[in-house]
């Protein structure tokens, strides 16, 4: 299992990365509007309590990143199941959560890859002065507020027609860029514009970053409207594409929308490391419970040193208890399901027996 898991991702990562596409739309064209508009606007020139340069840096990248994450996985995900890519899988050894964790583990390598380029790139041409400290915490802000995109790619995704998925993704990814004040900032848009861009997530997405240049913290609605919009996404496609679980051992981990609706609480990788431990290696259950509690403990502190710069005590105490409850309830849900599942299953057998 372990190394079907490790060899697709190392394939769906090299198939990205030698597309064409990625290499023109998720690098080679945000860097050239990112030389335009900070050498239009001048590279030194001051806005937002920073400068052109900077502020620019932080709309591109995030820019990339939306492309990357609703072209490169989303349309992709269109087209495979258009071309019976996913039916065909289903003829291999290859199980869906091998399929599934692959995709989204490469697309996040991918999605860290963007973040250096570009940040090398801008840093060694204009020569950008931030402390190592501003760049990690820009990059980890727009590499994790990248998975709600990734959210709305895998909506995008579901669409049965191809074509029909490439052209809402241009729309989207342009219109969000646009509208949402990355090409240009809010205030130099038609009023209404603004105000409609405001709420957008593709301007709180950049929002958090250029507020970490400028000293100041990402601001709460800014996560709000982020993580809610990555829920919202999976929501939808969870409402439309409603999944039989009926022969699926786990569906919350094997399920894609399942599976990004959680996405947005990073404890979900806690989840699923505790479920592969408990799974294959722990039979009794007093030490599944108190592997479980090890973990989230350990995630919880984690995740409380990691933001200690960027949001105060009460504010940390409570975003964290929140996230690590969404990873709770997915595994509470999962393990129901799988019981249902075994139960409908036993029942099954009982009657054809």
């Amino acid at each position: 299992m372990i190394h079907m898991f490790v060899a697709q991702t190392k394939a769906e990562s090299i198939r990205i990365i030698r597309s064409p596409f990625f290499l023109l739309f998720s690098i080679a064209m945000p860097l050239a509007f990112y030389f335009l508009f900070a050498s239009m606007n001048g590279v030194d020139k001051s806005i937002q309590s920073t400068t052109w340069g900077v502020f620019s840096l932080m709309s591109m990248t995030a820019f990339s990143l939306i492309g990357t994450a609703v072209s490169q996985f989303g349309i992709r995900l269109s087209f495979e199941h258009q071309d019976g890519w996913v039916r065909l899988l289903k003829l291999t050894p290859l199980s869906p959560a091998v399929w599934i964790g692959s995709k989204i583990v490469s697309q996040m390598a991918v999605h860290l890859i963007v973040i250096v380029v570009i940040f090398l790139s801008a840093g060694l041409v204009h020569d950008i002065q931030l402390t190592a400290g501003q760049w990690i915490l820009c990059g980890l802000w727009l590499w994790i507020g990248s998975i709600s995109f990734l959210a709305l790619g895998a909506l995008l995704g579901t669409l049965k027609n191809a074509n029909t998925s490439v052209a809402i993704g241009n729309v989207l990814q342009m219109g969000l860029a646009i509208v949402g004040g990355l090409w240009m900032p809010l205030s130099t848009l038609p009023s209404w514009m603004g105000s409609v861009g405001e709420w957008l997530p593709s301007h709180r997405y950049a929002n958090g970053a250029w507020n970490m240049i400028a000293g100041k913290n990402p601001a709460g609605i800014d996560f709000i409207i982020l993580t809610g919009c990555g829920l919202l996404f999976m929501l939808i496609g969870i409402i439309v594409f409603w999944p039989r679980y009926v022969d699926n051992e786990f569906p919350l981990f094997t399920d894609i929308f399942m599976v990004f609706i959680f996405l947005p609480s990073f404890f979900i990788l806690f989840s699923i490391l505790s479920f592969l431990i408990n799974r294959f290696f722990i039979r009794k259950i007093s030490f599944k419970i108190l592997l479980s509690v090890i973990l989230y403990g350990l995630s919880f502190f984690a995740s409380y040193f990691l933001f200690k710069d960027i949001w105060s005590v009460n504010v940390r105490f409570i975003s964290i208890s929140l996230t690590s409850l969404v990873g709770l309830i997915h595994y509470l849900i999962s393990y129901g399901l799988s019981l249902v599942n075994s139960a409908i299953r036993k029942k099954l057998d009982e009657n054809i027996g």
